[in-house]
């Protein structure tokens, strides 16, 4: 079994031999970066523990290791630590009020509403929105996926929508455009091209 097979690697040379096999992995594990002080040591019993969506307990703020964790592996918990401890010492700062301040640190440290593709002529290209800009409200509102979806269906044809975003340090407001509402991409057939998508969706025999 899967077990039996991974017993190998308590051989200090094959577990080398499978680190120097793994990228960024085989740097860390390399005479030039330190030397091993123990033999090989497994590890198990570990948990994954992901509260970026729901902080679980009323009253008390995640940080580090307890608000999104796995299996070790670049020995970053302390750095993310510090930089969650930063992110809620700055959203303290902005409020008083208990779930507004978990919901701008939740913001400050996880990808959601973060810009992460602009269309070359899109809106948010017309908008001089650029990658990694976080969107922190819609309309006056903050913002959530949903909140943003609702505002651009909302939206009747050539009218617009209003964003507080932040990048860095600095934040603004803009006008971004709504041209023809929720757009998802789609695929079209070719003419006269066999609709290769059917087979590929068949199922197996």
């Amino acid at each position: 079994n899967a077990d039996r097979a991974l017993r190998a690697l308590k051989d200090e040379r094959a577990w080398m031999a499978a680190c120097a096999a793994m990228r960024h992995v085989d740097a860390m594990t390399s005479a030039d970066y330190g030397a091993p002080i123990t033999d090989v040591m497994p590890m198990g019993g570990l948990l994954n523990v992901d509260c970026t969506g729901d902080p679980g307990i009323a009253g008390l703020v995640a940080v580090g290791d307890a608000f999104c964790h796995t299996d070790p592996a670049f020995a970053y918990g302390l750095s993310f630590s510090l930089a969650h401890a930063e992110a809620l010492g700055r959203a303290a700062a902005d409020t008083s009020d208990l779930a507004e301040l978990a919901e701008r640190y939740r913001l400050a440290v996880t990808p959601e509403g973060k810009i992460a593709d602009v269309l070359w002529e899109g809106p948010a290209y017309q908008a001089a929105l650029t990658l990694g800009t976080r969107v922190e409200a819609v309309n006056g509102r903050r913002f959530t996926p949903d909140r943003l979806r609702q505002a651009v269906r909302a939206c009747a044809a050539g009218d617009g929508i209003e964003l507080a975003v932040s990048h860095g340090t600095r934040h603004r407001k803009v006008q971004v455009g709504v041209p023809a509402g929720l757009r998802y991409p789609h695929l079209e057939a070719i003419a006269g091209a066999p609709p290769r998508i059917d087979a590929i969706l068949q199922p197996l025999a």
